[in-house]
């Protein structure tokens, strides 16, 4: 994942490492020594980061440098030195959110101008209101990875989920990436003023909860970036 923030957000200091899951335990628990609080022999640490870039509204007048900025700084897929579709995701037309129709517009034209192929998928209208029940989270989430793969995204294609002042809709990025073909890769374009957690996402209802510094699926960290 990639994540493109506001020009007015100050820079963050570096985060620090992650702790060794084993140093969780208490060393005169009883528990301490047993087999599954063991850290398995070639277990190593890692460290886990996202890239940020600061994108201002302004650069939106070049459609073209604005998405290839957006390609050139989201990692690419293994093995691949580019991205074969590009698929953008938008808050429901009902939010009204007039940045994010200027950045899906812009996307658009960026695409038209590169020659990318770009599909648009919108947000259901219930997971886009104020306090939606877990239920309408998750079918918000399942019917926008159902619309990726009825475009035919592929594990080489891009994310690009574009998001309103309501930031507690960005969450949604991280779990729709996660779902098609063990993850895509993703650009998450926020609104958002100040940087919180950037490697925590959780949705309203609090149901939704991924922690980028200990989730790990398949053997492999969900955040690469």
């Amino acid at each position: 994942m990639a994540l493109f923030l506001p020009p007015t957000v100050e820079p963050l200091a570096s985060a620090s490492n992650v702790d060794s899951w084993n140093d969780q335990v208490d060393n005169e628990n009883s528990l301490a020594n047993a087999e599954f609080f063991k850290k398995p022999i070639g277990l190593k640490n890692r460290n886990v980061e996202v890239d940020y870039v600061q994108l201002s509204t302004s650069s939106q007048s070049q459609p073209k440098q604005y998405l290839q900025t957006i390609l050139d700084q989201t990692p690419k897929p293994k093995g691949r030195n580019a991205f074969t579709s590009i698929h953008v995701v938008g808050p429901h037309e009902s939010v009204q959110s007039t940045e994010a129709e200027e950045t899906i517009q812009t996307l658009l034209n960026g695409s038209k101008a590169l020659k990318k192929e770009v599909h648009v998928h919108r947000l259901n209208k219930a997971g886009c209101q104020s306090n939606p029940t877990p239920m309408q989270e998750y079918n918000c989430i399942f019917e926008a990875a159902t619309s990726l793969l009825m475009a035919k995204a592929d594990r080489a294609s891009i994310l690009v989920f574009v998001g309103c002042k309501n930031v507690a809709l960005d969450a949604y990025a991280a779990f729709i990436g996660l779902l098609p073909f063990r993850g895509v890769q993703v650009a998450l374009l926020s609104q958002r003023q100040s940087y919180g957690d950037l490697l925590r996402f959780v949705t309203s209802s609090g149901t939704f909860d991924l922690d980028g510094l200990t989730s790990a699926r398949m053997g492999k960290f969900s955040v690469h970036a």
